[in-house]
């Protein structure tokens, strides 16, 4: 595969990205408080195909493959947040009397099973394009649809860099993001994890530093030091399926799915069908599918492990 060049991709993007001209209050902002430091509802585009084109450039893809990426990524987006507007208009996106109804004890739930159920069609999306071991870093990443990673990104572009700094810049904020994903989904304690975290947020810190200028990373420093540990503790941690919380300080309950297959169980029944697992781990369902019913679900993992040490 060859190299991603850069001036090729901006001109593509110069024609995907089409600015939204709505300025009223995104209901978006509405479903959870940490939706209000989103970025403008206009920059969504471009700051989602730059995320695209930072996992592109970090993986080496062709032109045609890295195309196929950013306008899968970004319309993977697009229809998540406009899900989730949805959602918060009480199921009529033209409605808006119904703000908020998701509020409460099971946004996080929603949230959740939302952002599942595309994480899986992305996934399907990007197959053509990608290798198996790319597709597993490309839901690290881009799976995650992470916020951090939009504003992170969006502030780079507010320092007008020039084309091949910005891509340098893409690059390491990409690896950051797909880190930080990869540790929410090891197992270990709660301690174990924020020390990872802390870790690794502070190399990444510093991966910048000579990227750019000290007013640069002044600012984008405080972008980046607002990216909150406990919030990436919270998805794997602190959340039941039911909307309830949890003991804060207590490791995984023995009972649920590995976090890894987690994204997967798009109903949040605690069970993963055929049709919810992509291809690549249907020779795990069969595997471990002691019943033979097509259905794998938490006690047949908790067995199999069992036998298997």
């Amino acid at each position: 595969m060859v190299i991603v060049k850069f001036p090729v991709i901006c001109l593509y993007l110069a024609f995907v990205t089409s600015p939204v001209a709505a300025q009223e209050k995104d209901p978006v902002q509405d479903v959870q408080p940490r939706f209000n430091q989103l970025i403008p509802i206009e920059d969504h585009e471009t700051t989602w195909n730059l995320e695209a084109l930072g996992f592109s450039h970090n993986l080496k893809l062709s032109e045609e493959a890295s195309a196929l990426v950013i306008r899968e990524y970004t319309s993977s987006r697009v229809r998540l947040r406009e899900a989730i507007r949805k959602a918060a208009r009480g199921g009529d996106s033209d409605s808006p009397g119904r703000k908020g109804q998701v509020m409460g004890g099971n946004t996080a739930l929603m949230l959740s099973q939302l952002m599942t159920m595309e994480r899986v069609k992305l996934l399907e999306n990007l197959r053509p394009a990608l290798a198996e071991k790319q597709l597993e870093h490309a839901m690290l990443s881009l799976g995650s649809f992470s916020h951090d990673w939009d504003r992170m990104v969006h502030t780079i572009t507010g320092f007008e860099l020039s084309r091949e700094k910005t891509l340098v810049a893409l690059s390491p904020i990409e690896k950051f993001i797909a880190g930080m994903s990869d540790i929410q989904h090891r197992n270990g304690s709660r301690a174990e994890m924020q020390q990872q975290m802390q870790a690794h947020r502070k190399e990444f810190i510093m991966s910048m530093n000579d990227l750019l200028d000290d007013e640069q990373l002044k600012s984008f420093r405080q972008v980046a030091d607002t990216v909150k540990i406990r919030h990436w503790q919270n998805i794997a941690r602190n959340s039941r399926r039911d909307g309830t919380k949890r003991d804060s300080s207590s490791d995984p309950e023995p009972d649920t799915l590995p976090r890894k297959l987690v994204r997967y169980d798009a109903n949040g029944d605690g069970k993963l069908t055929r049709e919810e697992l992509p291809e690549f781990l249907h020779k795990l369902l069969d595997q471990l599918d002691a019943n033979k019913d097509d259905i794998l679900d938490a006690e047949e993992l908790k067995e199999f492990k069992a036998r298997n040490g």
